[in-house]
């Protein structure tokens, strides 16, 4: 059963006491890369998290600009900061670019951020 997470009496290499963690993947590999964290420092843990953070930046500054091809990087950034921490937030930290957008997409304030559906 591709996909199918095994029942733990098909998988006696897991602790009993552990759920699983990615359905999709072979349980002997699980069970692998978590003998690999164990032995990583907390540093090489951190990185590993900074980098994946890192990179879903990217991605989502890459949609932004997709979606959004005439905003510049202040802009950009004001629509990244309403997308991970919310409207509320941007409005109050950006509220130049609330009123440069307003204007310009002919938006009055205390709605969706401009441009955004």
């Amino acid at each position: 059963m591709f996909g199918m997470p095994r029942p733990p009496s098909q998988a006696p290499h897991l602790s009993p006491h552990r759920q699983r963690m990615a359905l999709d993947t072979d349980p002997a590999a699980e069970a692998a890369q978590f003998r690999i964290f164990r032995r990583m420092t907390a540093a090489q843990k951190v990185r590993i998290v900074e980098q994946a953070s890192q990179t879903a930046r990217q991605l989502a500054m890459a949609g932004l600009r997709e979606r959004f091809p005439q905003a510049d990087e202040k802009e950009l950034l004001y629509r990244y900061v309403a997308l991970e921490h919310g409207e509320e937030l941007a409005r109050h930290a950006y509220p130049e670019m609330v009123a440069g957008l307003e204007q310009r997409e002919g938006v009055k304030g205390g709605g969706k951020v401009p441009g955004e559906a």
